[in-house]
């Protein structure tokens, strides 16, 4: 069965609008009820700021309590001391700031999502080629979204000690938005010879 590569482009395309979509959904219309990523008091929110700026951090992702820089016997047990006492913290640290909602964002975030709906795409082609219906499409593009959280958020949880809740809500986020994809998906990379997925 031959399948195209406008349908391949265009399925690519239609998950991507979809991701979008759902992105749009969880993060305008959905998380005021779910907050999957809380804000720290006024008080404290600057507390923290000014300390940052005072000391003069550069740009990067910090972990807090930070590994030693010379690991001595010594260094390594007080940080280990450290980590089991808490408290734990990880800063992501942007001292000159961005541009809130900065349409380069919509348009960065939609060329990667492309590129990743593209690659689920051309994994499924032999699939596609073989005869899957709908449900095999959907299951095999639903497939890249439990992927994409397990070895990502859950590795987040596991190994930097994200809280459950937050690896939950965001994994939610990420197996909701390739549910949507995948249905677009599987709508539009069919083989030249597909009977319209009958078989649903």
């Amino acid at each position: 069965m031959h399948v195209s590569g406008g349908r391949v482009l265009g399925a690519a395309i239609a998950g991507a609008l979809a991701l979008q979509v759902w992105g749009a959904v969880w993060w305008m219309a959905l998380s005021g009820i779910i907050q999957p990523v809380g804000n720290l008091p006024p008080e404290a929110e600057s507390v923290v700021i000014d300390a940052l700026l005072d000391h003069t951090v550069e740009e990067g992702a910090y972990f807090l309590p930070g590994m030693p820089v010379e690991e001595t016997p010594e260094a390594m047990e007080s940080w280990m001391t450290k980590q089991r006492q808490g408290p734990l913290g990880m800063v992501l640290f942007h001292p000159a700031g961005v541009t809130p909602l900065d349409p380069v964002y919509f348009v960065r975030g939609f060329v990667i999502n492309v590129a990743a709906c593209f690659l689920a795409c051309v994994v499924m082609l032999p699939g596609v080629r073989s005869g899957w219906a709908f449900p095999h499409k959907l299951a095999g593009a639903v497939c890249f979204g439990v992927v994409a959280s397990l070895v990502s958020y859950g590795n987040l949880w596991n190994w930097m000690h994200a809280p459950t809740d937050f690896a939950v809500k965001m994994s939610a986020d990420v197996l909701g938005g390739w549910l949507l994809a995948g249905v677009a998906i599987a709508a539009i990379l069919k083989g030249k010879h597909d009977p319209a997925d009958a078989r649903i």
